[in-house]
Parts: C-alpha cells; structure tokens; sequence
C-alpha cells in the first residue's frame, strides 16, 4: 500500500529530523539528495522547504573558488539537468534560443547528462548560433561538481535554470554571494515540490496557477509570468494525411484521436481513468482511431484493453519530435493526457489549428484553456464535444477559431519575445541575491491525495533514503505517538 499524504508528511518531517542533526556533511547532503530523489516529497503538503535551503546555502558558502570578475555580455546559460527527445524542458529552450532577436548567444549545460547524450535537435540549435555545450555529468563528488558549475557560469550574463526537481547542484553554486551573475528559475514543474527557491532572482512562471504557489506556499515573491513559446515551424506541417497515413500503415478512412504524454499523467485516480475513457471515445464511431504516445501500458495495466480494441487504440512509445510532427500532421482531434494535462503538446496542437479536448483537473489547466469550449467538466460533456467536432463541420470550425484565440492572448511570439526583451532589461540592473523563504503548508487534500496517487511512495523508500536502524527509530516514534493518541481519547 502506497504512503497517503499524512504518512508523506510524517515521513518527510522525520527526515527533516535526521538531516538536521546530521553531524557528517557528506551524510547529510546524501540523505537530502535521496530524499529529493524519492517520491516523498510531492504530496506531502508541501512545496518547498527553507530548511533544506537553508542547509544548502550554508554548504555553499563553505565551498570555495577562484571566480571570473568579468563575464561575456550578451551570453546566456541554460542549466539543465537532462535534456530529453521529446518533453517540455528540451523544446521550451530550443524554441527559446529559435526566437530569441535581442542578439544573445544561448549555451547550455547538463548536470547529469554526458554531451553525446543530449537531444540532436538541441546540439543543433545551440551550435548554429555559436553557443557552448558543457556537461559536468562525470563529476561524482558533488561539491566539485558545484565549485566546477559556479566557474563556468560566472563567465555567462544570465543563467536559467530548467533543472529536475531534485537537483541540488545549482543551489550548491549559487547559494552564496561571491556569485554576482542573475539566476533565474523556470518553474517548469509549478505544481510540485522543487529545490532551489532561494537563489532565484526570478523565478519564470508558465501559468497564473504557478505564481499563485510561489508567492503562497513556496514562500517567495519574485514570479514573472512568462509563458511557454510557440514552435517555430509547428504551421508548416505536411498536411498530405493520405500520404502520412500510408507511410504510418494507418488506414486511411480512419478518424485520428491523439494524445501525447509521459507515462504519470495518465495514471489512473478514483474520478479519472483515461484508458476507459479512450473505450468510450472509440465507441462514438467504428471509424474512430485512437493514438497514446509516451504511455507505458504495462505500467499502466491498459495491455489487456489495448489488445480487446482490435487496433482501435494504438500505443507508441516515446519517439523522436520529427516522428512525432508526423503524427501530428493527421490528426483530426486532440485529447489532452488526464487526470494530469500537458503544456507544449496541447499549444502545439492549437497552433497547428488540430481541435483539441481537456478534461478539467485537480491541478487547475493552463491560462488559455481556462475559459474555453475546449475545457470539459466531465466525461459526457467530452464525448458530446468528440463527436461534434469529429461530425459537425461548422462546430469543429468554431471550436479552433476560439480555441486559437484564446490562446494567442497568451502565448504568440510577439509576446514571447516582448517578455523575454523584458527579463533581459531586469537583468541588467540586477546582482545575484540570496532570498528567505518560508514553505507554509498547503491543506488541500484533495491535491495532496491526487499527488499521492500520481507519485507514489512506500515504506521501502524511506528505508533506501535513512537506513534500516533509522527506519526502525522512525517506526518506534509512530508507535509511541499512536499509543499517545489512544490513551488521551
């Protein structure tokens, strides 16, 4: 049985516990990394933690090295802990870097990813434009690794951060003020727990939704609505479906339903099962195709329903984006991943004006979806709207228009641009600074459950992350607090 949020949170304060009283260092920053690294931390009731930080930051100050003094205008960082075919950190810095006409030059670095490894795509762009690619992956002691970043970064006018949750090399290098250079910090996981609060001069939101947790429970105030950019060459699609069809073995009478997505933004919750949904869907109409890129199906338990649909749902692994814009290319209606939605993939589909579908989440959707035909309530609303668009011409012609412009209030590369020439003007005024922070609890358990469910953790974990005797002295506490309890009712 997997932890419940309440479990996670006892947990997670009787690892803060241990931490703190850590004496050896190298213990103590092992045990932070493995806690980061589990599951233990989302759904916890927390998104931050000033403790952590604050431990961090100390440890980051003991380290030090001899720094550059000057740096190169107009040069820019990209801090990544892996870059990935296909996913939101890779494509957001590519399109970044493709759009960007204020004359700067993009370099990026992988914290734990080798040079060779990185996305071709993203090799490409950097080095057309003359940019560097460094990896400091092969580094295994993680202060040199630290000391080895602070260096190299120092020499850059702006870093951004697009690091995994659990990365706590940059807060090692950055946690002290003999770094002089901006950090600002994507956030591009605003509805989870995340290290590094505290060494960002600017922390780069996605959504309103993001900058509602920073401000209230992250503890920080230093949001910047930016937005995700649009792909450069996403309208210039191939649109011969009957040729794309025929190369992909698909029949060509077939509707095409899409949905693209990790392998978690699936998973299944007590109100949400998408699998189910997709029997639903294909039950609209026997012409009804229906494509899964990115889901795991054996992890999701969807083999036995995949194989029953008789080559109505189709599942593909993660493939390469180019194969994917192929995908793309004919497709007659796009679902969105439930219970958790996607970003990239979704603005992709507007602009290439593909309808798309969302079910409402939880976790509330993106700004432009908000207000749109294209939000469902539930499951019936969004059978009726499949089949309205799949068989109602002027319907579906509505429905992009709208959709398309909602979202072009929000995201256009006019704007883009317009926002990131304004980052670059803050920059310029701005040293690098270290920030309290305050991490207030979030008691919402519907969101915590839901986190639970799309994260989850076990006893076992918290063996791999404190020790057995730990473990059985975290064991020992419960029982005596249980007994406490039951002797006062």
């Amino acid at each position: 049985m997997y932890l419940n949020y309440t479990q996670k949170e006892q947990a997670y304060l009787f690892i803060l516990e241990i931490i703190t009283n850590e004496k050896t260092n190298s213990i103590k920053l092992d045990i932070i990394s493995k806690l980061l690294r589990s599951k233990i931390i989302y759904g916890n009731k927390y998104f931050s933690s000033e403790k952590l930080e604050y431990i961090l930051i100390n440890n980051s100050n003991t380290l030090q090295t001899k720094i550059p003094t000057k740096y190169q205008k107009n040069n820019i960082l990209h801090i990544l802990t892996y870059s990935y075919s296909n996913g939101g950190h890779t494509r957001i810095i590519e399109r970044w870097v493709e759009h960007d006409k204020n004359s700067k030059i993009h370099s990026i670095l992988l914290t734990e990813q080798q040079k060779i490894q990185i996305n071709p795509e993203l090799h490409n762009i950097i080095k057309k434009q003359n940019g560097n690619i460094f990896s400091i992956s092969n580094i295994k002691d993680i202060q040199k690794k630290a000391l080895l970043l602070r260096r190299i970064a120092s020499r850059y006018e702006i870093i951004i951060l697009h690091i995994h949750n659990y990365d706590i090399t940059p807060l090692l290098a950055f946690g002290t003020l003999d770094f002089k250079r901006p950090i600002f910090f994507y956030n591009h996981s605003d509805h989870l727990f995340w290290i590094g609060a505290s060494i960002a001069d600017l922390i780069l939101e996605i959504r309103t939704y993001g900058i509602k947790i920073s401000d209230m429970y992250r503890g920080t105030n230093k949001s910047y609505l930016l937005g995700i950019p649009i792909g450069k060459n996403i309208k210039h699609l191939n649109y011969n479906k009957q040729a794309i069809k025929h190369k992909l073995s698909i029949p060509l009478n077939k509707k095409i339903i899409l949905s693209v997505a990790s392998s978690y933004k699936f998973t299944p919750t007590k109100d949400i099962n998408f699998i189910k949904l997709v029997e639903q869907v294909i039950n609209i109409n026997s012409e009804i195709l229906f494509i899964i890129i990115g889901a795991d199906i054996k992890k999701l338990n969807w083999s036995k329903t995949v194989r029953k649909s008789c080559n109505r749902i189709i599942t593909i692994p993660k493939i390469p984006h180019n194969q994917l814009l192929d995908y793309i290319s004919i497709t007659d209606l796009y679902i969105d991943s439930a219970p958790l939605g996607g970003g990239v993939a979704v603005i992709d589909m507007i602009y290439s004006n593909i309808p798309i579908l969302s079910l409402k989440s939880i976790i509330p959707n993106f700004d432009y979806l908000l207000n749109s035909e294209a939000l469902c309530n539930d499951l019936n609303e969004l059978l009726q709207k499949t089949n309205l668009i799949l068989y109602n011409k002027n319907f579906r012609k509505k429905h992009i228009k709208e959709t398309y412009n909602l979202l072009n209030q929000f995201t256009n590369r006019r704007l883009w641009n317009s926002k990131i020439k304004g980052i670059y003007n803050i920059a310029q005024n701005m040293e690098h600074n270290i920030y309290s922070i305050y991490s207030k609890k979030y008691n919402d358990a519907n969101l915590n459950n839901f986190l639970c469910i799309l994260h989850k953790a076990y006893l076992l974990d918290i063996i791999k992350i404190i020790g057995i005797k730990r473990f059985l002295k975290y064991l020992f506490k419960k029982i005596k607090l249980s007994n406490r309890n039951a002797t006062k009712s």
